[in-house]
């Protein structure tokens, strides 16, 4: 009996010590993750968008792929295996992604490379926030050199977006091209430094400002006006479709998965969208039917596009029921979620350098240990395209309960789940929150 008690016990010792080096082996990889630089920040602070730098990156996920498929997952915890599940999702995205030379995409029909640059701009609150904006300023001639030169290689593969996206465009460049600093939006942060700011050091700080902004700012912008103009517009694709480019058509399969997580083609997907739009309007139907409506679903359609009461007559009309909305919908929180984010949001305009080609509206997240609040951004421009009745559902998905409620509990809640959990946005799951 002790001789059989013996081999049970070093059996069950054994298994969990198996089982504990599983996690150790899991939680290394997640650490060697998370702590992977392929370049340093402090000399690329808008990145490092070298070949070099993709090439090591690839080469280092191809590194975890191997290690982490090498784990047996019958051995983990149940928030083990959400961790694995989404590590390897992670590096598998990593690596499809430069398989595929997304690196020479950087361009979308409301923003691109140069556009995300606008999000570093906010109100500055000291000394060191100061420096660090303006060596970010310094750094956007590299950073738009590095882009155009993977952009131009993509040109040449064939990897780029339809001329039919490109329909004012040039919004996204042309305002930031101004006579001088004093109407630049990049200069904006530094017309009212805090008065934690020496007024010596504030002096010297708005004079390199301007010389940044005048010397690489504004010819960086005038660049970019070139190479598109001149360059891209001239020579990217005519035809809409990606399979058109190379590889197109398993890129498609390739995004559908990543976005959508199942296993669906386009036509099943596409199948459910008819399906949804049809039951859509069968509602509609409904709700016309029931307001006694003198017309068809057409000339109901015309009346919610064309009648003025639909429509702000003011830029900050239009925000300010916004944000009666917002404060509507926050009121509402305790009755259906126990635990509510500490990070507030504010509601603001979309910044005019960026509205004419930007969505109706976005959520604009802040680090749990930034000093600033997240945003639940507007786009006020051209309120002819601005009906009010889609206000309701753009705040609660942008905002309250949508995005904003659930990026910031996912950062500040659960201590027990590692960092990149809480950084990773899942679109399936981001977006299906906010539905």
């Amino acid at each position: 009996m002790k001789y059989t008690f013996f081999i049970l016990f070093n059996f069950y010792s054994l298994a969990l010590l198996c089982q504990s080096e599983v996690r150790v082996d899991l939680k290394k990889l997640i650490t060697d993750y998370e702590g992977f630089e392929s370049y340093n920040k402090n000399d690329f602070p808008l990145g490092d968008f070298s070949e070099t730098r993709f090439k090591k990156e690839y080469e280092f996920f191809n590194e975890i792929q191997n290690k982490l498929s090498s784990i047996s997952l019958k051995d983990l915890s149940e928030n083990d295996k959400i961790s694995y599940g989404l590590l390897m999702f992670i590096i598998n995205d990593k690596i499809n992604s430069y398989e595929f030379n997304s690196r020479y995409n950087p361009i979308l029909s409301d923003s691109g490379f140069h556009n995300s640059i606008i999000y570093n701009v906010r109100a500055l609150t000291g000394e060191k926030d100061a420096i660090r904006y303006l060596e970010l300023l310094k750094a956007i001639p590299l950073y738009v050199e590095q882009n155009i030169y993977l952009i131009q290689k993509g040109i040449n593969i064939g990897v780029s977006q339809p001329k039919i996206i490109f329909k004012g465009f040039h919004t996204t460049y042309d305002k930031h091209i101004t006579e001088n600093y004093k109407n630049n939006y990049y200069y904006t942060p530094f017309q009212e430094l805090p008065d934690n700011i020496k007024k010596s050091l504030k002096d010297s700080i708005i004079l390199e400002a301007q010389k940044t902004i005048n010397k690489s700012v504004i010819p960086s912008f005038k660049k970019i006006k070139s190479f598109f103009e001149k360059n891209y517009f001239l020579n990217t694709r005519d035809d809409i479709s990606i399979s058109s480019t190379p590889n197109g058509g398993e890129y498609y399969k390739n995004r559908i998965k990543f976005y959508t997580t199942l296993g669906l083609t386009a036509l099943e997907i596409h199948q459910i969208g008819l399906n949804e739009v049809s039951k859509i309007r069968n509602e509609m139907r409904k709700i016309i039917k029931g307001l006694n409506f003198k017309g068809d679903f057409e000339n109901f359609i015309n009346y919610l596009r064309t009648d003025e009461k639909f429509y702000a007559k003011t830029p900050r009309e239009l925000l300010m029921i916004a944000r009666d909305i917002s404060k509507r919908l926050d009121e509402k929180l305790p009755e259906y979620f126990k635990t509510l984010p500490r990070k507030p949001y504010g509601v603001a305009p979309v910044p005019d350098a960026i509205a004419p080609k930007y969505t109706g509206g976005r959520y604009i997240p802040a680090s749990e240990k930034s000093r600033t609040s997240a945003y639940y951004w507007v786009n006020t421009y051209d309120l002819k395209s601005r009906p009010l009745y889609t206000l309701p559902a753009l705040s609660a998905h942008e905002a309250v309960p949508g995005h904003h409620l659930q990026i910031a509990l996912n950062e500040e809640g659960n201590k027990n789940i590692p960092k990149f959990r809480k950084n990773f946005y899942l679109s399936a799951y981001g977006e299906g929150w906010g539905l």
